[in-house]
């Protein structure tokens, strides 16, 4: 956040926003799986995979 010098994010929604990207690549690697969506940055979500 620093970096970006945005403060009219919170960091609640920052950290949310991270974990719905990496969640699904992260259940994917302890699950033993393999990680094929793609990211859809305009809808933010995996689609396909």
């Amino acid at each position: 956040m620093k970096t970006i010098k945005d403060d009219t994010l919170e960091f609640s929604v920052v950290i949310t926003e991270i974990q719905t990207f990496l969640e699904p690549v992260f259940d994917a690697i302890v699950n033993g799986d393999d990680c094929q969506g793609n990211w859809n940055s305009i809808s933010k979500n995996w689609i396909g995979g």
